[in-house]
């Protein structure tokens, strides 16, 4: 699969990034430079919005800990940082999920999250590398712990995530502080109360916001419009 065409997978054009696969290298080349620019864009608008959805196994905590500094960049920033978990968010992808914007963290009701710490390797040939190799691992463990800690309410922690296979599903999820809501129920962003969206009209096209008079203009068919209303700009499509 080249560059392009996971860019295309993985970016929608409404400000969504989509972890869709393992938290790999294909992140720092896919995502990195995008959620960056995201950031730049959305920080100077009064709702910045990023969102991000994940159906994931997991994979490797160093590409999941270049996500959350940008989360928290994000937050810094005043931008909402919406997550979505459609299906999976297995290890790496629990702890993204969570540590979402508060009030803005969504599951579907066919989501499952899978909290543990994880599995470390060590290879030591004398105790100084052991001793060494060891610290690294528990400052490993004691990073997962942080992230639970920090963005939810798992009822002894230190004792259910001691082992591995903790998977959580439906109202569980919500109820340990790992998400908000379920996605099913989240109501629709309210338009201005004198303006029309055009994507109710057809997508990927806008115009100014309207009066709500100038609107029942357009919408009621018996009533005709100016003609020099419909040759003007004023009710002019523009393509985004």
């Amino acid at each position: 699969m080249t560059d392009k065409t996971l860019k295309q997978n993985f970016i929608s054009p409404e400000n969504t990034i989509f972890i869709h696969d393992n938290f790999d290298e294909d992140i720092v080349r896919n995502i990195l430079p995008v959620f960056d620019r995201l950031i730049e864009d959305e920080s100077g608008k009064k709702k910045g919005l990023i969102t991000i959805d994940i159906d994931s196994n997991g994979g490797y905590a160093r590409y999941l800990q270049s996500l959350l500094m940008r989360v928290d960049i994000a937050k810094s920033k005043g931008i909402i940082v919406k997550t979505i978990v459609s299906a999976y968010a297995y290890s790496c992808g629990s702890m993204l999920a969570c540590s979402g914007t508060n009030g803005h963290r969504f599951i579907s009701s066919h989501a499952e999250h899978l909290c543990h710490l994880g599995s470390v390797g060590l290879s030591a040939i004398n105790d100084k590398e052991l001793e060494r190799g060891s610290a690294r691992i528990k400052a490993h463990f004691d990073f997962v712990r942080s992230i639970y800690k920090k963005n939810a309410n798992i009822p002894e922690l230190n004792k259910v995530i001691h082992d591995d296979c903790l998977f959580i599903q439906g109202q569980k999820i919500i109820d340990w502080g790992l998400a908000d809501k379920f996605i099913e129920d989240n109501e629709p962003e309210p338009t201005t109360k004198n303006s029309v969206n055009v994507e109710t009209f057809c997508k990927g096209l806008s115009y100014p916001a309207l009066s709500q008079d100038e609107i029942n203009k357009i919408l009621t068919p018996q009533t005709p419009m100016n003609n020099k209303d419909i040759g003007s700009n004023k009710y002019k499509f523009t393509s985004e």
